[in-house]
C-alpha cells in the first residue's frame, strides 16, 4: 500500500504533471478573460450602436425644425418686401400690374402656409427635441426661446404689410421687425451652438 502511495506521489510531483495543471489552469483563465473581452467588446459595439441611432434621430429633429422655422422666416421677410417700391402698383401697365398683383398673391400665400405649418408643427417639434435631448435641459430651452423669436417675427410681418398700405422707402424698410429679428438671429445662433455641444458630447461617447 506504501508502495502504491509513493508512486503515485511520484507520478503527481513529475514535471509533466505540473505541466499539465499549469497548462489546464492557465486554459482556464485564459479563457476567462477572453470571455470578459468579449462581453465588454460586445457591450461597448451596443452602446455605439445605440449612440449612432441617437445621434441619427436628433439630426432628423434638428433638421426638421430648422427648415419649418427656415420657411417661416423666409416667408416673414417677403411680407415686408411687399411694402417696398418695387411691389408699388402705381404708373404700371395693365400687364406689369397683372404679373405684381400675381406675384404678391403668391408671396401672401406662401406665408400662410408656412405659418400654418409653423403653428401646427410647432408643440411636435419642442416635444421631439425635448424627447431626444431630455438630460440636456440647454437645448431644450434655448429651443423655446427661439420658436417664441420666430414666431414674434411672423406677427411682426404681417402686422407690418397690414398697416403699410403705400410704398416704403428702403431705409424704413430695414427698420421693420429690426428688434423681433436681432432677437432671432442670436436665439438661433445660440440654439446652434447648444445643439452642436450636445452632439459633440455625444459623438464623443461613440468614439470610446
Amino acid at each position: 500500500m506504501s508502495e502504491t502511495r509513493s508512486a503515485l506521489l511520484a507520478v503527481l510531483n513529475s514535471s509533466s504533471v505540473t505541466a499539465l495543471v499549469t497548462a489546464l489552469i492557465g486554459g482556464l483563465i485564459v479563457s476567462s478573460v477572453t470571455s470578459q473581452y468579449q462581453d465588454k467588446a460586445k457591450e461597448r459595439d451596443r452602446a455605439r450602436a445605440e449612440t449612432s441611432d441617437y445621434l441619427e434621430r436628433e439630426r432628423q429633429v434638428v433638421e426638421d425644425a430648422f427648415n419649418t422655422t427656415g420657411r417661416l422666416i423666409a416667408a416673414s421677410e417677403d411680407m415686408i418686401q411687399l411694402t417696398s417700391s418695387a411691389f408699388d402698383e402705381r404708373n404700371r401697365t395693365s400687364t406689369e400690374l397683372t404679373a405684381l398683383r400675381g406675384k404678391k398673391r403668391q408671396i401672401i400665400n406662401s406665408y400662410n402656409d408656412a405659418d400654418q405649418n409653423w403653428h401646427s408643427q410647432r408643440t411636435t417639434l419642442a416635444l421631439r427635441i425635448r424627447m431626444e435631448h431630455g438630460a440636456d435641459q440647454s437645448v431644450s430651452e434655448a429651443w423655446q426661446k427661439t420658436s417664441s423669436a420666430v414666431t414674434e417675427v411672423s406677427d411682426c410681418s404681417r402686422l407690418w404689410f397690414e398697416t403699410h398700405t403705400e410704398s416704403v422707402d428702403q431705409n424704413k424698410l430695414t427698420e421693420a421687425c429690426a428688434t423681433r429679428r436681432r432677437t432671432l438671429d442670436e436665439n438661433l445662433e445660440a440654439l446652434t451652438r447648444e445643439i452642436l455641444k450636445s452632439r459633440q458630447a455625444s459623438s464623443t461617447t461613440v468614439k470610446r
